[in-house]
């Protein structure tokens, strides 16, 4: 089978972190901004009946042994394990690493010597700062230069602050100052974004200044950025 730049592309992805969602899939696929699901289906569809992915009945995407083989020199990022709340934690971290991609962002296991922009996952973050404690939202650093911002993924623009948990990505006694978090980076969907403003600003704070919140050109859906009030809004 003859596979095209936006399956190799897919198949890319899932052989760097394992796990997808079908609707990411089916984002990732459409390279030409088509949006027609039905097209993009029809694509997707020989990836399985190959034998390169494997949907599941969760409606996760998994890859197989024939699709990691196109990618040898690829190590995965992620390590697959542990039951569904594990598995729907990876898809997480996999739809984040997508997004920044889409965005120019790469994501790696390590901290570049560039000081260009990167996203390293939460996995990987916690290879190079083990003293971190899980957290249930937090899907990676975003480090840019000396700023390492933690990125959240909070798509229904609600988080249970675990305050044990999330201050060890931020006090040195759980780590270094090369691995302190420097500030944090908020992400979720459209149409959460003024709940999540509400939930994260003063009672008084309506709206953030000038333009509220920062939409990624192109963002998987339709994610937002919500700056934190009282701090430089981070550009990627």
């Amino acid at each position: 089978m003859k596979l095209h730049d936006n399956q190799l592309h897919l198949l890319r992805h899932l052989a760097r972190f394992n796990l997808f969602d079908y609707s990411g899939c089916l984002k990732m696929l459409d390279m030409d901004g088509t949006g027609n699901r039905t097209k993009l289906s029809y694509a997707f569809r020989p990836l399985t009946k190959n034998k390169y992915l494997s949907k599941r009945k969760d409606g996760s995407v998994s890859i197989l042994a024939k699709g990691r083989a196109l990618f040898p020199e690829i190590k995965p990022l992620i390590a697959v394990g542990g039951g569904a709340s594990e598995t729907r934690r990876i898809i997480e971290v996999s739809r984040m690493a997508a997004l920044m991609e889409k965005n120019g962002v790469p994501a790696v296991g390590s901290i570049p010597a560039s000081p260009e922009p990167c996203f390293i996952p939460s996995a990987c973050w916690r290879n190079i700062a083990p003293g971190i404690l899980s957290t249930t939202r937090f899907a990676g650093m975003l480090v840019v230069g000396e700023h390492r911002l933690a990125v959240y993924d909070i798509g229904d623009g609600t988080m249970d602050w675990q305050v044990r948990a999330e201050g060890s990505l931020f006090y040195t006694r759980y780590g270094s100052y090369a691995t302190k978090a420097t500030g944090m980076l908020l992400i979720c969907r459209k149409e959460a974004r003024i709940k999540a403003a509400r939930n994260y600003y003063p009672p008084d704070y309506v709206e953030p200044p000038t333009a509220s919140s920062r939409k990624l050109s192109g963002a998987q859906q339709a994610y937002t950025l919500v700056p934190l009030p009282h701090q430089a809004e981070s550009k990627l």
